[in-house]
């Protein structure tokens, strides 16, 4: 991307997300709507900080990822 910026030609990026959670998935795992409270949830699911890989979380070796899940369905609101 910075090679595509140094170039003299106009250039439009993308960026594909959605920041923010559907308030389903707050509801469904008992959530404050509060965006600490989801990340120091998040935290104890998905120690992801640790030097360990994404599996372990998702087979239940280390926290508890599995509990956290979401569902594809969920929406976000647009307001």
């Amino acid at each position: 991307m910075i090679e595509r910026l140094s170039e003299n030609v106009p250039t439009i990026i993308g960026i594909d997300h959605g920041f923010s959670f559907p308030i389903q998935y707050f509801e469904t795992h008992r959530l404050p709507r509060d965006w600490q409270a989801f990340l120091d949830d998040f935290h104890i699911q998905w120690p992801t900080d640790l030097d360990i890989y994404v599996e372990f979380v998702r087979d239940g070796a280390i926290g508890n990822g599995a509990a956290s899940f979401g569902n594809t369905k969920w929406r976000r609101l647009d307001v």
